[in-house]
């Protein structure tokens, strides 16, 4: 099931390396940075009104935005930080399923056409709300990408006793640079972006024994493939 660290209780697994330690300390630190950095910028721009007795509407909205991002950046990180007590059977084509019946209102608007390819495939022991949130991330990706008028191609299938996923869009794509940060910590393009979405995803996959790669080529959409193994009793 890979490293795991469960900042509830600060018990470390024996086989974790030093190295794994120390990279969920570094991520530990940037989250409590960046959540300081929205914090004292909200209390400069409060105390500024406080002394000089002014109200500014801009002001409050910038407050707003920071706390409201520094709410997404703990939220997004507490899929991981959580111990897994709650893995179940779940069915992958039935979690992708259900995130593209959330997102179908948003399909519509951009005039996204959606193409669904299900495998037979077996159930995965894993948190289905941690998957869920994988898919809803890379699937929420993908209808930004595009914007407006373009094509999802969803595809599962089941090999080498491991479950594959494969997510295309259509969209911009995305070139070399951009594509080696993807996956660091508060690394965005986005400019109400967290940069957590696909940093936290993948540390769920890895979490599960997994792997999540991507392809793409500026102009030319984007590929994600995501391999979940299955447990020797599943």
């Amino acid at each position: 099931m890979g490293c795991k660290f469960n900042i509830s209780d600060q018990n470390i697994d024996n086989n974790c390396t030093n190295k794994s330690i120390e990279q969920q300390y570094k991520f530990f630190s940037e989250i409590v940075h960046e959540s300081k950095n929205a914090l004292t910028a909200c209390e400069g721009f409060i105390q500024f009104m406080l002394i000089k007795k002014i109200f500014n509407a801009e002001y409050l909205e910038i407050v707003l935005s920071e706390l409201r991002r520094t709410t997404d950046i703990l939220n997004s990180y507490k899929h991981v930080a959580a111990p897994d007590n709650n893995e179940e059977y779940c069915n992958l084509n039935n979690i992708i399923s259900e995130v593209c019946t959330l997102l179908s209102s948003r399909f519509n608007l951009r005039q996204i056409t959606l193409n669904l390819s299900f495998s037979d495939i077996p159930v995965l022991e894993v948190d289905c709300n941690k998957i869920k949130q994988v898919i809803l991330n890379l699937l929420e990706n993908a209808i930004d990408a595009i914007g407006k008028m373009g094509t999802i191609s969803i595809t599962t299938f089941y090999d080498d006793n491991k479950i594959t996923l494969i997510i295309k869009d259509s969209g911009c794509g995305i070139d070399d640079e951009v594509k080696e940060k993807l996956f660091t910590p508060f690394f965005t393009t986005k400019t109400n972006g967290t940069g957590l979405g696909l940093h936290i995803s993948k540390s769920i996959i890895e979490g599960y024994g997994g792997t999540i790669k991507v392809e793409s080529l500026k102009g030319n959409g984007t590929e994600f493939t995501i391999e979940l193994p299955l447990k020797p009793d599943t």
